[in-house]
């Protein structure tokens, strides 16, 4: 019997080296989007099974002493509609692989716009695990509510699809080349839009779901209140799968429960004012007295506390469906068999 197998040791090297050629197939322009589906879940399910089998190696002995390590992650462009989605998908990916980022922005000169990062500290393996769920995140969601003009499909597949992405028809005339001039007359953008509606409809009959060119052009549909429905329902899908998947999960969540303590001390040393105190006082919570004016308004909110008040925002029910279904589809390197859907 030999003294060393080598071949039963843990090897980070070889497990991080296989995850990046996959990732790197799957962001491979040239193949198909059901290829990088398969490369993006071997991927996935390679750095699932690495977390438990790194923590066991860990504690064996046969793994590299390991670190949580700091890095750095592009989140999105500031100024974008979508601003306040991409930062929540990166703290919801944070915290379903183990990680913790802090946001900041710098200019970039070239591009001549503020670009958002994330200062990102975690295991290696947990690193790259948070970049593919957060890229798989937003790749989902920007594949609906930031459409871009396809040159394989016809004038109507892509009039219809910007269309269900909540695009104005303004903007489908320009991104699909209707039109020369970049600033047309009144009459040229009337008979461009009239274009955009003859072409969803010709859609919408030509795939047998006549319905959908109702849905999308009818007299109630706003684009805007569509995109926002849309992100909601998007975003609040995720959460709760996040949520099931982290309850279910129970021999993945003792693992990250041990690296969460490790990546947690190694943050408070960056960030020390952030550290939980030990002092009971500190924790104690004293609710304020209700406001008396509160009390007495209408609305139950008085001028100092309008912030309070509850606002309500159109909702186009049919696109927070859409965004919950387009949701449920994300892969989020998950344990599948344990996902409550």
């Amino acid at each position: 019997m030999s003294d060393t197998n080598t071949e039963t040791k843990f090897s980070l090297e070889s497990i991080v080296v296989k995850v990046q050629r996959l990732l790197a197939k799957a962001a491979d322009p040239a193949i198909t989007p059901q290829e990088a589906a398969l490369f993006n879940e071997k991927a996935a399910d390679l750095m699932d099974k690495y977390r438990i089998e790194a923590s066991e190696a860990r504690d064996r002995g046969e793994a590299p002493s390991m670190k949580p390590e700091w890095s750095e992650a592009f989140l999105y462009y500031s100024g974008s509609e979508w601003s306040q989605y991409y930062g929540s998908f990166a703290y919801m990916a944070a915290r379903h692989c183990g990680v913790r980022i802090r946001s900041y922005s710098k200019w970039n000169s070239e591009a001549g716009k503020r670009e958002v990062f994330a200062k990102v500290l975690g295991f290696g393996h947990d690193v790259a695990f948070f970049n593919l769920v957060f890229t798989n995140m937003v790749q989902s969601f920007a594949a609906k509510l930031d459409p871009m003009y396809d040159p394989a499909e016809t004038l109507g597949a892509n009039a219809l699809r910007l269309r269900q992405g909540g695009m104005e028809r303004g903007r489908i005339a320009q991104a699909i080349g209707l039109g020369e001039k970049s600033d047309p007359t009144l009459n040229e953008m009337k008979a461009r839009n009239r274009r955009v509606t003859k072409l969803i409809k010709e859609e919408a009959e030509r795939i047998g779901l006549p319905e959908l060119a109702e849905a999308v052009l009818g007299r109630g549909f706003n684009a805007k209140t569509y995109r926002q429905s849309y992100a909601a329902g998007f975003n609040e899908t995720l959460y709760f799968r996040l949520l099931t998947l982290k309850s279910n999960n129970v021999e993945g969540g003792l693992v990250l429960k041990r690296t969460e303590e490790e990546v947690a001390e190694a943050w408070y040393q960056e960030y020390p004012n952030e550290r939980p105190s030990t002092d009971p006082r500190d924790r104690d919570y004293v609710a304020p007295e209700p406001c008396s004016k509160c009390a007495k308004a209408k609305s139950g909110s008085c001028r100092d506390h309008s912030y309070a008040k509850p606002r309500t925002k159109p909702m186009n029910w049919d696109a927070v469906e859409r965004g919950r279904s387009a949701a449920r589809t994300v892969d989020l390197g998950a344990v599948k068999a344990r996902e409550v859907r």
